[in-house]
């Protein structure tokens, strides 16, 4: 079990009752379907946090540089030595001695670089005194808890910036039934940027009856907690549980960012240059960013539209970018413009050198005392798990058409025999997505899309952007394994009169992205099957579920080879699906099938472990199932006022190339 309590005894006059009262430990993942030039080291580590907290009555005064010792070494020696790739203690930060108050509670943190800092090994942990005393806490193993946090996300309400809600997804691996019996929060004890955490929150669970606190054997638990407003940064979540039948009560524990969680859509580096000005400060171009439902973008201050308050009020697009200013950006007034921090690029790559996960760490760092949430782009998954842990909010790019790519896409053989060098397997955006987000949870991920981009080259194919169908299956096997914001690669100017035909397509995506969001960011992927005929992929069966709703995705994996146009072809297939009984479903359930053209009502059939339905689908399948008698008039009524956007700002569905035709009338018409 990975969750210890270890006591100490009186050191140096001292009462150091130091005990290591939970580790969170995240194997590292590594899948077998992608294909690599060079295989992947198979050597696996872990990201480690151990929390350590002072149970004495008197504050211990630890040393400077060598306050925690693992295996007797410190931190910055086992990075040095390239046993782990970065780490996080108090000695990193503190040019003097720093104490650990009574009661208070300290994360040590690192990412083991290989299988001898990985799953089911041992560490030695001590801690060291200002004296030079050191103190023995234990010797635990990086073994699997029966209970795990799956997903923690935090939720608000209207305009304010703080969460109020926190949607918790607890999962048990065990065959034993457990009780959860106490959830509290942690947090930091002085200020934002203190190490030292200390229990301030409490969080009450009499809303649950005794039923709704039973943790069965091998299910994963959902429910929304109310929790008042909370304060923006780093905190722990601990849940207790036990064993039905006992009164010994054990803990989880996790460290996170506390954010309000908004489903936000970017279209990367929208802001080009015409007539010596950004593309952002003409408003034909914003009301097509607007109307695809564009909320962010990789920006910081462009001239003539941030600073143009009635111009960028009309069409707001939150800051993706370096926002080095975090008192202004982190103010309450300002914090609705800001979706994350991101400045890094993409470490793994890091323009021909790759950034060592420690240098990405200490970057980080001045925004760790701030209200703003940090990101990082991985890039390759055979290696991103050296940089697990780092951000706040991960997410990740790959395209799997003609653009440039980490994996060797003549390696695959998928399509009876047929290799290609002009695209992948579409489906690994789907082993990608589960991959990182395994590799960050309880957290949230995002994922860069593949949009119209004007500069790919075309050298491997007549055309050099992603098909229609190309385009939906890419985002549609990332929204299936649950992300919470989706990144369109790339949406400038230059790219959506490039291709026309993905403007609406993208916008389709969007519409369909916003209205399933409130459960999307509630929920947590709860299940993934891959269902194949003679070794060959069929469809992708994906869930996310609630405490109260289910989100069932159907994806066509029959896609065939053109070899003429050198693009993926996808036909229409009708069959009957099949998925177990996920969370809390139930036979007088609705269920809703929802379309690009609108909502279809489905009757799936109800057996004793199974539900099924027949349908055709063609790239996509989208079912939403749920308890609430009004399910139907909530996703219309979202459906409604994303159309309305859509309508106002030229966006017609009767009339799908409507916005290019706009944005092509004003182009030919300006005044430079």
């Amino acid at each position: 079990m990975l969750w210890w309590v270890l006591m100490t005894g009186w050191h140096w006059g001292v009462q150091g009752e130091l005990a290591l009262k939970g580790i969170h430990s995240t194997p590292h993942p590594a899948s077998k379907e992608m294909r690599y030039r060079r295989p992947a080291d198979p050597s696996l580590g872990a990201l480690v946090r151990m929390f350590v907290v002072n149970e004495g009555k008197q504050r211990v005064d630890l040393h400077p540089s060598q306050g925690f010792l693992f295996r007797g070494r410190t931190g910055q020696a086992l990075v040095d030595s390239g046993e782990w790739t970065w780490f996080d203690t108090p000695s990193l930060h503190a040019e003097d001695a720093y104490s650990l108050p009574p009661g208070g509670l300290v994360v040590l943190e690192w990412n083991g670089a290989r299988s001898d800092w990985g799953p089911n090994t041992q560490v030695a942990l001590d801690a060291t005194l200002l004296s030079g005393e050191k103190i023995h806490i234990g010797d635990p193993a990086l073994t699997p808890s029966p209970v795990s946090f799956r997903a923690i996300t935090f939720l608000g309400h209207g305009e304010d910036p703080r969460p109020h809600e926190m949607a918790l997804h607890l999962q048990n691996d065990s065959d034993q039934t457990y009780t959860l019996s106490g959830l509290r929060l942690w947090t930091p004890s002085e200020n934002a940027s203190s190490h030292i955490f200390e229990p301030t929150l409490r969080v009450g669970l009499d809303p649950l009856s005794s039923t709704d606190r039973i943790l069965a054997p091998g299910q994963i638990w959902s429910q929304k907690l109310e929790m008042g407003s909370l304060e923006l940064g780093y905190a722990i979540v601990e849940a207790q549980f036990s064993s039905q039948g006992e009164d010994e009560v054990d803990s989880i524990m996790a460290k996170i960012r506390v954010r309000r969680e908004m489903f936000d859509i970017s279209g990367g580096w929208v802001s080009s240059e015409l007539d010596g000005k950004s593309t952002l400060t003409y408003e034909p171009f914003l009301q097509t960013l607007r109307g695809m439902h564009l909320n962010t973008a990789h920006i910081g201050e462009i001239r003539g539209y941030t600073d143009h308050p009635e111009l960028y009020a009309r069409y707001p697009l939150k800051r993706f970018h370096k926002l080095e200013d975090t008192q202004r950006y982190g103010a309450w007034d300002k914090l609705k413009e800001v979706h994350a921090v991101e400045f890094l690029g993409e470490p793994q790559y890091g323009g021909g050198r790759p950034v060592p996960p420690m240098e990405v760490h200490r970057a980080l760092l001045p925004y760790r005392n701030s209200r703003l949430a940090t990101t990082v782009t991985h890039s390759e998954e055979r290696i991103w798990r050296f940089y697990a842990g780092l951000s706040d909010f991960p997410h990740y790019d790959a395209y799997r058409v003609v653009a440039p790519a980490a994996d060797s896409w003549s390696a695959y053989d998928r399509w009876e025999g047929e290799r290609i060098r002009w695209g992948a397997p579409l489906e690994t955006i789907g082993t990608m997505t589960r991959s990182i987000r395994d590799l960050y949870r309880p957290v949230s991920i995002g994922y860069w899309s593949q949009g119209a981009h004007n500069d790919w080259s075309s050298r491997r194919r007549p055309r050099s952007s992603p098909t229609p169908d190309e385009l939906r299956m890419q985002a549609w096997q990332a929204m299936a394994n649950r992300i919470t914001s989706l990144y369109w690669f790339n949406l400038s100017l230059e790219s959506l009169l490039a291709f026309p035909d993905l403007m609406e397509p993208i916008a389709e995506v969007n519409r369909m992205a916003l209205i399933l969001s409130p459960w999307m960011l509630e929920g947590v992927d709860s299940y993934h099957r891959r269902v194949s005929e003679v070794d060959q992929p069929q469809w992708d069966f994906n869930a996310i579920q609630t405490h109260d709703t289910l989100l069932l995705f159907v994806i066509n994996l029959a896609y065939t080879v053109d070899p003429v146009h050198q693009v993926f072809q996808f036909t229409d297939r009708r069959e009957t699906f099949v998925f177990p009984h996920l969370g809390a479903m139930k036979p007088d359930w609705q269920m809703w099938r929802l379309t690009r053209e609108g909502m279809e009502k489905c009757q799936p059939q109800w057996q004793e472990k199974t539900i099924r339905w027949e349908d055709q689908v063609r790239v996509e399948g989208v079912y939403v199932l749920s308890a609430d008698p009004k399910l139907a008039s909530i996703l219309q009524d979202r459906r409604n006022a994303l159309e309305s956007v859509e309508q106002a700002m030229g966006f017609d569905l009767q009339e799908p190339d409507a916005a290019y035709q706009h944005l092509s009338r004003w182009l030919k018409t300006r005044v430079p």
